[in-house]
């Protein structure tokens, strides 16, 4: 019985029914609470009941292990055996996760593994886990975004993102570095060509930073996807706020407000500031003071020796008001120009 095959909530009931009264199928609880679950979710009140009975009598919910075989089936996604790769290496901890670093032994080259944290995670933590992974199979094709190979089950059962490992770290940490400011401009324009693919599929990231991208061989690459959002599916921001120098106004006064491309924008503005700073926006500022002054207007000023037309840019990209910030396309321009004025 393959669960994409129906796409209405009494459907998905039904499954979970099957699974449970062994009709047509071998009788599994696992299955039928998590179908139970998904029509719920889906708006199919009778199943309310069913959810209740699992919880009471504590029937574990193995939800992530059938979005995934789901994914697996309807998303082409490369289920990989763990025993391809060499022992984990820690490398750094994220909001649900660790990630490590071990070598493709028949690959020859070294990965990431994200994996999710062992308990305390959510039905909506597996599920942005699940969403990313989806939003990378359809766009990791592109240079600047971080590429995705597929997933694997460690020897503790937990699953793992396999990702292309950036051996020079996130851009906060490269930028570090003394980098000339030809390279630096560069830089942002490979971000916005990343952003733009993006935008141009209707895809939104919602929570890009100078953490989120992440350098290969001296080339961004944006990553972690777990607050992206189809244009045509935009919610308000129900899975967590992000960094608040990167914010625009409206998610700051509104912890609800819908973001959308726009809000991208404004956050590309604060990083094309922050690459030519080198500094962290606001760093000395806790989350309270840094909300404030976003929200009273107060930006950055710009580095010493700022080209003006670089620093005129990203003030129009963190504009207040969504509708005078640019489309991408047209960042990407005025980039373009500057890149091929110093060639």
């Amino acid at each position: 019985m393959n669960n994409a095959e129906f796409d209405n909530s009494s459907a998905i009931f039904n499954i979970g029914y099957c699974y449970e009264k062994e009709i047509g199928v071998e009788k599994d609880p696992y299955k039928a609470f998590y179908n139970f679950k998904r029509s719920v979710h889906l708006g199919y009140e009778k199943g309310k009941s069913n959810v209740e009975y699992y919880m009471k009598h504590k029937i574990e919910d193995r939800g992530l292990q059938y979005w995934l075989e789901d994914a697996f089936k309807d998303e082409h996604i490369r289920n990989i055996d763990y025993s391809e790769f060499s022992p984990q290496t820690y490398i750094s901890n994220g909001a649900f996760g660790i990630v490590y670093k071990s070598e493709w032994k028949d690959c020859r080259k070294s990965v990431a593994h994200k994996c999710l944290f062992k308990g305390c995670l959510t039905d909506e933590d597996y599920k942005d886990f699940v969403k990313e992974l989806k939003f990378l199979r359809k766009v990791d094709c592109h240079p600047n975004i971080i590429k995705f190979y597929g997933v694997t089950q460690d020897k503790n059962g937990m699953y793992n993102l396999v990702l292309e490992y950036a051996n020079d770290g996130t851009l906060r940490e490269y930028l570090k570095k003394n980098i000339k400011w030809n390279d630096r401009l560069k830089m942002s324009r490979e971000i916005a060509f990343g952003l733009s693919y993006l935008h141009g599929r209707r895809i939104i990231h919602r929570d890009l930073h100078s953490k989120n991208i992440l350098i290969c061989e001296g080339q961004p690459k944006i990553s972690d996807f777990g607050l992206s959002k189809n244009m045509n599916d935009i919610t308000s921001n129900t899975n967590g706020q992000g960094l608040p120098a990167y914010l625009e106004p409206q998610s700051l006064k509104n912890p609800k407000y819908k973001r959308d491309k726009k809000s991208d924008i404004y956050s590309f503005g604060v990083i094309m500031w922050e690459i030519s700073s080198g500094t962290v926006p606001f760093k000395d500022d806790d989350y309270f003071n840094i909300a404030l002054k976003i929200v009273n207007g107060e930006r950055e000023t710009p580095a010493i020796n700022t080209p003006p037309q670089y620093s005129k840019l990203y003030k129009i990209c963190w504009e207040a008001d969504p509708e005078e910030r640019p489309e991408i396309s047209s960042v990407l321009n005025s980039l373009n120009e500057m890149c091929n004025g110093i060639n």
